[in-house]
């Protein structure tokens, strides 16, 4: 009985390690044999992608990820250490929105004009996340 093993690429006690440990939790039980989850963190979820991309595809080694490392990061970083299109989805384990917030004095109602004035003030804007 091999161990199968859930790779989350973000730190321990976020939603993004919390989830998949209920998960794993669940899955052990219905399979009767070792689920664990391995926080992987690091290069805004590079690292664990990196992992579960190099990892024998024997169904045993499992990525549990929220967006940047599968869609955003391929958009910043200029290249990888995986190719994002080759995982398979196999569940949504949960929809967490998200919510853009910017200074009342910004001269943007919307993320349209937001977006618009950005591209007219580049490199002069600043973000956290």
């Amino acid at each position: 009985m091999k161990t199968v093993r859930i790779i989350v690429p973000f730190p321990a006690g976020g939603s993004a390690d919390l989830l998949p440990r209920y998960v794993a939790e669940s899955l052990q039980k219905q399979w009767g044999q070792p689920v664990i989850v391995d926080n992987r963190p690091g290069a805004a979820g590079n690292i664990g992608a990196t992992a579960v991309f190099q990892a024998e595809p024997d169904g045993y080694t499992l990525l549990s990820a929220p967006p940047p490392p599968l869609v955003i990061n391929r958009l910043l970083y200029p290249k990888l250490a995986y190719d994002s299109t080759q995982f398979v989805p196999m569940s949504v384990i949960a929809a967490i929105p998200n919510v853009l917030l910017v200074h009342p004095r910004t001269p943007a109602n919307s993320v349209a004009e937001f977006i618009a004035l950005a591209k007219a003030n580049p490199g002069k804007m600043n973000y956290a996340s």
